[in-house]
């Protein structure tokens, strides 16, 4: 019985997500890891190549075909029903992560494994180094997110041209990212491309499901965390380098907003108005 869950999303990348499957069979104890991969890719041909794939691969991998595209979070917690189908368990750690990741220290499987957390720390962020910014991703939100802060993204999210201008006031902030890497602390959000969670976590949610089809989903971590006043911990001693090959920027500016839009007001209506409203 795998000890390490890793579960990723294909979707139209199945070289890429091959690539980071090698990546992990490379990794020390990789014999207690299972990769679960959710296919929702809407070409036969993706579909093909993925499953020829894995067979050259010595790690242990399951194929998911929803037979829809179910989005990002959700097809995570596919992974997840599925690993408690075959164990009637959860594992000890599950890790969520985008197929554009490249591990800094072939023992991460094996430090996470024997790493003693605090009984508190149900989300694990380790340091993300981005190869196109040059700079690091986590911490990636140290206190929660204002109201007005969503509410301001909400305006301009809900305007085409508005969020071309967002987007480019996005693109000047990224170039000002961290470019040092912080201590280790207790963070509200970790970031989304990679992060590990304890199997207290999903005994903790009443169902494995995200309202949203894309985006906001280290909001919707962050916050059923906090709700059980639970922790999440910024661990600099655990690496992976963020390729930023992400097929999120294939679906257009368009799109973009639409599910960014759906996402903060999904958020919003389930964590900040009950609270401060």
């Amino acid at each position: 019985m795998a000890e390490i869950l890793v579960c990723c999303i294909n979707y139209n990348n199945s070289e890429e997500v091959l690539e980071y499957a090698k990546e992990i069979s490379l990794q020390n104890n990789s014999e207690k890891v299972l990769l679960i991969i959710t296919d929702n890719s809407t070409d036969e041909n993706e579909k093909i190549n993925l499953s020829n794939g894995i067979e050259k691969i010595n790690l242990n991998i399951i194929i998911l075909d929803p037979n829809s595209n179910i989005g990002y979070l959700n097809g995570m917690f596919l992974g997840v029903k599925k690993y408690y189908e075959l164990n009637k368990r959860y594992p000890k750690w599950t890790i969520f992560s985008n197929s554009d990741i490249k591990f800094g220290m072939n023992n991460f499987i094996e430090s996470l494994i024997n790493k003693k957390y605090l009984e508190d720390y149900w989300c694990i962020a380790p340091s993300v180094f981005s190869s196109e910014t040059k700079s690091y991703q986590n911490p990636h939100y140290k206190k929660r997110i204002e109201l007005s802060n969503i509410e301001r993204v909400l305006f301009f999210t809900k305007y085409h041209i508005l969020f071309n201008l967002y987007s480019f006031l996005s693109s000047l902030k990224s170039k000002n990212k961290k470019k040092y890497e912080e201590k280790s602390q207790c963070v509200y959000a970790a970031h989304g491309c990679f992060f590990v969670l304890k199997d207290d976590y999903f005994k903790s949610l009443k169902k494995l499901e995200y309202g949203a089809f894309l985006y906001s989903e280290e909001a919707f971590i962050a916050e059923t965390i906090l709700k059980e006043k639970k922790k999440v911990y910024y661990d600099n001693n655990l690496r992976v380098t963020h390729t930023e090959h992400s097929t999120t920027s294939l679906i257009g500016n368009k799109n973009r907003a639409k599910f960014i839009n759906e996402s903060l007001n999904y958020i919003k209506k389930e964590f900040y108005e009950v609270i401060d409203g």
